[in-house]
């Protein structure tokens, strides 16, 4: 976040392990570079090693300034010790605080201002203004790039009791309840007084039953921490993702205004900055002849003094991109407010003790002219992001609303299915029933005899009789099929991978960075097929298990055979075709009676199959509760997100707007004054 130069800021960063504790260095060293930079590095062989101390304890100790990023004002720098005492900073003090501590150790290091992507993704926006700022550090002959500010954590949601240790306290707890409870019984051993071995049974009782208590509160306090208070703020998570990290990765997330702190002897351009990571990557794979000397410009550069390399930024960083005019009506406008103000006149070099007003009422046009030209870019850029957003905004409406019909119908489902599981289990009782009254009725019609199934005048009734068995047989195998691998098993997966996308999902939108949408996206790409899939697990797959009709129609068709083919085995014993009819149609019945039998005992089992389903089903209860929540946060979720950047696009502006009045009046104040001077 920055435009960060000597005497103004113009915006702030995005921000997106440990050192030696703070409490184990004292309080009065903390707040001098001097005294807390050997704490820092004790123990320490190498320059990396110092370097990385110096950075973990920069990103685990340093809060980003929320409030400036919510203000209007222009930013100013803020001196060092100012940081050390404050703990908090944005991102041009994050760097300013760690050149001074690596110069401390006499380590090189430069301060690189530059682009990140826009909070909107792959919006294809080329940058206007370089609005970050991140460190290269020099270690040995090798330069390296490092970002505290993101390191240090990201501008999101804020969580209640954030800092609180509840692994620890879950584990100091259980520790005190187990050894007061071991101490208890052994005073039982070698007690004989009943009296004394119920009063200890019973403190024993009371001991578990007042842990059990505190680890309940305890358990509720740390549910009440992971709710999010919906205050926007900083929310630490030090990490090194960006520390010392090879020079292509960074360049995806950063683009240096000055092309040679790209560190690559093949730079890219703005343009490809801009089209996001696959056109970088695709860009930084592609060879190339070109031999950019980065080394040698960084050399150059390192030999001027700290205005000369105001200019050198200006010039640069607007012949890289020329829509960014911002950069150089800001470090003209810094140059001069050096030169012009009795408390930074000192820190120039003794060269420009002597005025020549020609040249600094050239600059003053040069800052007036660029500036004039920065707030009409800063314009078009507010009206940009201001329809952008909204456009982003009725997007994930619309999102919300898929989630939740596709979630209604997914929930509905749900108890449909328990309560059809339900009715199934009645019903399969109820057919039970029927199916003994079925058994015991055709055990008296079977015929113990059997007939020729070869005989050709009976043939076609044999034929048909064994398509009925083999789609009968068909229906069981699909049953038992479905219930050896029950889709209860990928509904749990499916749920359970849900519940974490859902998770995932909001916590992307909680941290207030539209930037995220990608990952968004990405979620969602997963989420919609996944709630698809258990939509039609519910619907196809488990009223196959519970035992669905085909059985039953099956068996009834096999019933209405046995009533066709005694007609016709009547009719075949009248024409003198057959001379068993009676004993070919016990055989028969003695076929559906099998059936009978096996189609019960199969019912049986469905009864305990469909038992077990709906017991399961009732224990998603919980993860179906976490689901509704995380859906039925979204809406505010992302209301509050819009709100946010829609508010803090207003600030962006407002600030430009402000800063560019500051410039504007100075030159003016500045032209008079070389004039009459150079006169």
């Amino acid at each position: 976040m920055k435009k960060r130069l000597l005497l103004l800021y113009i915006t702030f960063c995005s921000i997106t392990v440990i050192a030696q504790k703070n409490d184990s260095i004292p309080k009065k060293d903390q707040k001098s570079v001097e005294l807390l930079v050997p704490h820092l590095i004790k123990g320490t062989t190498t320059k990396r090693e110092k370097v990385e101390r110096i950075y973990e304890w920069i990103t685990s100790s340093i809060d980003y300034d929320y409030s400036k990023v919510n203000s209007d004002k222009p930013l100013s720098n803020v001196e060092v010790d100012k940081i050390l005492s404050s703990k908090k900073a944005i991102c041009g003090e994050y760097c300013d605080l760690m050149q001074a501590m690596l110069k401390e150790i006499k380590i090189e290091s430069e301060i690189v201002n530059g682009y990140t992507h826009t909070t909107l993704k792959d919006s294809m926006v080329v940058p206007i203004a370089d609005k970050h700022a991140w460190i290269a550090i020099k270690i040995g002959n090798e330069w390296f790039l490092a970002d505290p500010t993101w390191d240090a954590g990201y501008l999101g949601n804020i969580k209640t009791d954030k800092k609180e240790n509840f692994v620890k306290k879950n584990k100091k707890l259980a520790g005190k309840l187990v050894k007061k409870t071991d101490n208890l019984k052994a005073k039982l051993i070698g007690e004989s007084d009943a009296g004394k071995l119920e009063k200890i049974n019973k403190r024993i009782e009371t001991s578990i039953e007042k842990g059990n208590k505190a680890k309940e509160e305890l358990k509720e306090k740390e549910d009440r921490a992971k709710v999010f208070t919906g205050r926007i703020g900083f929310v630490s998570f030090p990490q090194k993702e960006w520390f010392l990290i090879p020079a292509d990765s960074f360049l995806l997330q950063h683009l240096p205004l000055n092309p040679m702190w790209q560190l690559k002897t093949d730079t890219i351009n703005i343009k490809v900055f801009a089209q996001g990571k696959d056109s970088i990557i695709n860009r930084v794979k592609t060879t190339s002849s070109a031999s950019f000397n980065y080394n040698s410009e960084i050399e150059d550069y390192e030999d001027l003094d700290f205005l000369e390399k105001l200019i050198w930024d200006a010039e640069t960083g607007n012949g890289y991109s020329v829509r960014n005019s911002q950069v150089k009506a800001l470090n003209y406008y810094n140059y001069l407010s050096i030169l012009t103000n009795k408390k930074t006149q000192k820190l120039a070099p003794p060269k420009y003790k002597v005025y020549d007003y020609s040249t600094l009422l050239y600059m003053v046009d040069t800052a007036k002219v660029y500036a004039k030209l920065a707030k009409k870019e800063a314009k078009n850029n507010y009206s940009y992001f201001k329809r952008a957003y909204g456009k982003l905004y009725k997007e994930d409406q619309q999102m919300e609303r898929v989630y939740s019909k596709l979630h209604a119908k997914f929930m509905a489902n749900h108890k449909k299915c328990i309560d059809k599981i339900d009715s199934k289990i009645e019903k399969l009782a109820s057919q039970n029933e029927s199916l003994d009254t079925k058994i015991e009725k055709m055990s008296s019609k079977v015929s113990n005899r059997n007939f020729d199934n070869d005989s050709i005048a009976v043939k076609y009734l044999t034929d048909s009789l064994a398509t009925l068995i083999n789609a009968f047989k068909l229906d069981k195998k699909k049953w038992i099929r479905a219930t050896d691998s029950t889709s209860l098993q990928p509904l749990i997966d499916t749920m359970l991978h849900s519940r974490f996308l859902y998770r995932m999902r909001n916590v992307y939108v909680e941290y207030q960075d539209y930037e995220i949408n990608g990952y968004i996206s990405e979620i969602d790409s997963l989420l919609l097929p996944n709630i698809t899939a258990m939509n039609s697990i519910y619907l196809d797959s488990l009223p196959i298990e519970m035992l669905s009709k085909d059985m039953y129609t099956s068996i009834g068709l096999i019933s209405k055979f046995i009533i066709y083919a005694k007609l016709e085995l009547k009719r075949l014993e009248v024409e003198g075709k057959v001379n068993d009819a009676s004993v070919i149609l016990g055989n028969f019945n003695q076929v559906l009676l099998n059936h009978y039998t096996e189609l019960a005992e199969v019912n049986f089992k469905a009864i305990s199959h469909n038992k077990w389903m709906i017991n399961t089903l009732d224990s998603f209860e919980t993860y179906l509760d976490d689901m509704n929540a995380s859906v039925s946060n979204q809406e505010s979720v992302n209301e509050e997100r819009y709100d946010y950047y829609m508010n803090l696009n207003e600030i962006d502006f407002k600030r430009d707007e402000n800063l560019y009045k500051i410039i504007d009046k100075a030159c003016a104040k500045w032209k008079v004054e070389f004039k009459e001077k150079s006169k």
